[in-house]
Formats: structure tokens, C-alpha cells, sequence
């Protein structure tokens, strides 16, 4: 766990959270939940269970009620999902540019 100083708050980035955030940055900052499943068969882990979600800046946004075109248009061209996880990209990239500077 790393800690980092965002808008002059200490924040703690779990590796999860950071693997969260990679992954969305990866995946332009729009990504279905099956993205975030660790492990294989009956060993799987879902990071998004253990993450605080609002502190990092992501959110996880139902079929019915999308907010931004990017999120229109996943559901328009995934129309079998049923619920999307979608990040502020502005926090998203403060937080893994911290993170890289604390390295």
C-alpha cells in the first residue's frame, strides 16, 4: 500500500486499487467487469469488491442510466452488458502519475 498526496489529502492506494486503475487507464478509462476478475476456476478474486471506488475515481454505471457518450457507446456496441465501470480520467491519471513519481 502505497501513500500518496492528492489535493493536499494523504491517500492510500492499495496494489488492487493501482491494478484498477491500470487497467482502466489500459482500456480507455471505460471497461466491463469481467476486466477486473483475478485467478483462475474456482480461485477467482473481483478487485472491485475490496476497492473504495469513489476515492479513486471510478464508478460502475447500469445499463439504464449512462451519463457520458463514452458510456453510451459501450452499451451500444456491448449490448449484452448489463453494467459498466467507467473512471474520471483526470483523477484516474493524477493518481498513476503520484504512484509512478513515488517509485
Amino acid at each position: 500500500m502505497q501513500t500518496i498526496r492528492i489535493n493536499g489529502k494523504e491517500m492510500k492506494v492499495s496494489a488492487g486499487e493501482e491494478r484498477i486503475l491500470r487497467t482502466l487507464a489500459r482500456s480507455d478509462f471505460i471497461a466491463g467487469k469481467d476486466n477486473f476478475v483475478e485467478g483462475t476456476g474456482n480461485h477467482q478474486r473481483n478487485l472491485l469488491q475490496h476497492a473504495n471506488l469513489a476515492a479513486i475515481g471510478v464508478r460502475e454505471v447500469p445499463k439504464q442510466y449512462p451519463k457520458t457518450n463514452a458510456e453510451k457507446r459501450f452499451f451500444e456496441r456491448n449490448t449484452r452488458r448489463q453494467s459498466v465501470i467507467s473512471g474520471n480520467k483526470r483523477r484516474i491519471n493524477a493518481i498513476l502519475g503520484k504512484l509512478d513519481g513515488a517509485l
